[in-house]
């Protein structure tokens, strides 16, 4: 879905990578808002919430410097893993010419330029490149399932 999106943003607003990455991070939206949100009834269904609102705390003071903190984990956890899966989708993108654009520097557009190697026999530019992308986003999720492990530990 992510990508069908970024094509009709470049469609729409042209190619580019700005258009990709905005499209992109619109598409991936609904991912983070939904496990921020399951985060967040989690925590507001536990004691110490019910505790503040006696006290007479105001919900915008408990969700600010209660709950926010206590989801700041979740997010970033999320935001790790969903950077390496965009940052494939603009490979991928800038691969089929509708992300960056020449004579950029960018993971797609090298292995887009290795084709023609791949067809006289010399791949090493297109394989090189999508190595690198594959090790990337490898990091991204053990970055990510490193981070789940230490931030969120019993949560999970």
């Amino acid at each position: 879905p992510g990508l069908v999106l970024a094509v009709v943003g470049a469609a729409v607003f042209g190619a580019g990578l700005d258009i990709a990455v905005a499209t992109l991070s619109l598409a991936y939206l609904p991912y983070v808002a939904r496990v921020v949100r399951s985060g967040a009834l989690r925590e507001r269904a536990l004691p110490y919430i019910s505790a503040l609102e006696m006290l007479g705390m105001s919900g915008p003071r408990i969700c600010l410097r209660h709950l926010v903190p206590n989801l700041l984990p979740l997010v970033l956890v999320q935001a790790t893993t969903s950077f390496g899966y965009t940052m494939l989708d603009v490979a991928a993108f800038s691969f089929i010419g509708l992300g960056t654009q020449p004579p950029s520097a960018e993971w797609g557009l090298m292995v887009a330029g290795g084709t023609p190697g791949i067809l006289a026999g010399r791949p090493e530019q297109s394989l090189y490149a999508g190595a690198v992308i594959v090790v990337f986003v490898v990091a991204c999720n053990v970055l990510g399932s490193g981070l789940s492990r230490r931030l969120l530990g019993a949560q999970r």
